[in-house]
């Protein structure tokens, strides 16, 4: 049986892969967007990209992962602001 933790440590996983993905993608390709994907069957996964948030010149990329255990609906968000100097 797979543990509640495990399931938690799993969802952050994939979170923070999807922002390192995102992080790595070319300054002017990383536009205000949303999109989806299903992970092991398990876990929905969502992210957005907001441009010029929270300030003009940075963006704002935020993860989502939901998933269902014993104890009910859970998610796991993780969020993080870029600029295109790199910081």
């Amino acid at each position: 049986k797979v543990s509640h933790g495990d399931l938690e440590s799993r969802a952050t996983f994939h979170a923070q892969s999807k922002i390192e993905e995102l992080k790595r993608m070319p300054w002017v390709q990383l536009v205000n967007s949303a999109a989806a994907d299903t992970l092991e069957n398990s876990f929905a996964r969502t992210w957005t990209v907001q441009e010029d948030a929270p300030a003009n010149g940075m963006k704002t990329v935020s993860v989502g992962i939901s998933w269902s255990d014993s104890k009910g609906p859970r998610t796991v968000l993780l969020s993080c602001y870029l600029s295109d100097s790199g910081m």
